[in-house]
């Protein structure tokens, strides 16, 4: 099993320059878009009143770290999507069986036994002590982000999971349910939002400007 997951991470390794691209192609998209924003309102306004200027530059001087932060989030975001790809099925391979044998060792309930999610996930950080931080940070960002917990907090999942014995029957009855587990986007919406609120702050000022 692990030897998937390592091969995997050797993969990520070689695609180092593929996941920085997508980190800086996006901060540098968002740059461009604000600055495009900006430079076409004031232009505007300085073209109508040059005393009308004071409250679009206050709106572009605070839009620019906006977009900053905004760009950096996504681009992590889209890294590590890059990373749920290639690492994604052994990864749900390697939890799966950490997690049976988890279970394996505890005698509490099912209900109980979810702990063991934690635990299998911390051993899994634990691999990753002799990669590269970069790896390490991505691999750490994409383990907190996937709800691992949840995926098999459920009543008939526990039912299933209390009726088998057999390791590999719990193994892939895990497996089925990880697979079913999708990467979730938070915050998919403040790009929009983003954009949305500069456009009608330097729409505002452009109408006040020609009035």
């Amino acid at each position: 099993m692990l030897a998937n997951l390592t091969e995997a991470l050797g993969t990520l390794v070689g695609h180092a320059s593929r996941l920085l691209w997508r980190v800086l192609s996006r901060v540098a998209g968002f740059l461009l878009l604000a600055l495009a924003i900006n430079a076409g309102a004031l232009l505007w306004v300085g073209a109508q009143s040059w005393i009308a200027l004071g409250a679009p530059l206050v709106i572009a001087a605070l839009s620019l770290p906006a977009y900053l932060v905004v760009g950096w989030r996504t681009g992590i975001g889209a890294a590590i999507d890059e990373v749920w790809r290639t690492l994604g099925a052994p990864l749900r391979e390697e939890v799966a069986s950490r997690v049976v044998g988890q279970l394996q060792q505890r005698s509490a309930a099912p209900a109980q036994k979810l702990a063991a999610m934690a635990d299998t996930v911390a051993e899994v950080r634990a691999r990753l002590a002799g990669q590269r931080w970069w790896l390490r940070k991505t691999v750490e960002l994409l383990l907190a982000r996937v709800p691992w917990a949840q995926a098999i907090d459920l009543p008939a999942l526990q039912q299933r999971l209390a009726g088998a014995a057999d390791p590999g029957a719990l193994q892939r009855i895990v497996r089925e349910q990880l697979d079913r587990v999708e990467l979730p986007s938070p915050l998919a919406w403040v790009p929009w939002a983003l954009v949305s609120l500069h456009l009608a702050a330097m729409s505002v000022c452009v109408w006040a400007a020609g009035r």
